[in-house]
């Protein structure tokens, strides 16, 4: 598992790993306890390259046990992020073994070279292999909601890129995302 921010020799990061693992834990019972009545919580793994700050989780696994390290619940699920997970060595095999656990797909791109946290492409427009883990998930039984997050900063978090899908008008965005999506689906499937 990382280690979420954490600095100093390695017993202070082993230390300060425990506590941030029973602070996730005492959250996400929290969380059913108060919320969970008919709605599934989900936990979204993050990516690893750059995130080591952010998260204690960045693996289906990993995300796993925090959910189990709570308690289990059916309540508690994960969010698939195809561009968190996307260079995760052991993805596909994550899909097929833990599926069952999902609450929704995320579906964007990896731009290479990225810009920044906010430079996510449309799918097909990167380098992830969008279309092999949507066909992964298809494989895997998933049958539940996708929905495009790109984050494309347009300037709302200080990088205007020229190319930001934020700038196009929303109509065109929409149109885009659906067509790049239609894209990454037949890839995937071979059609």
């Amino acid at each position: 598992m990382r280690l979420a921010g954490l600095a100093g020799s390695l017993e202070q990061r082993l230390d300060d790993a425990v506590v941030a693992g029973a602070a996730a834990q005492i959250a996400f019972q929290r969380l059913v306890d108060r919320f969970a009545v008919g709605l599934r919580i989900a936990l979204e793994p993050y990516q690893a390259d750059g995130g080591e700050e952010w998260t204690i989780a960045t693996t289906i696994p990993e995300a796993l046990m925090l959910i189990r390290d709570a308690g289990d619940s059916p309540a508690l699920a994960l969010q698939f992020d195809v561009w968190h997970l996307w260079n995760t060595p052991t993805v596909f095999d994550d899909i097929r073994a833990h599926v069952d656990r999902f609450a929704g797909v995320h579906v964007a791109d990896h731009r290479n070279p990225t810009r920044g946290w906010a430079d996510r492409a449309l799918p097909g427009e990167g380098d992830a292999p969008v279309g092999d883990l949507l066909a992964a998930l298809a494989d895997a039984g998933w049958d539940g909601y996708y929905d495009l997050e790109i984050f494309s900063d347009d300037g709302t978090f200080g990088a205007a890129y020229p190319d930001s899908v934020w700038a196009l008008p929303a109509g065109e965005a929409a149109r885009r995302g659906v067509a790049a999506i239609r894209r990454s689906l037949q890839v995937g499937t071979g059609a």
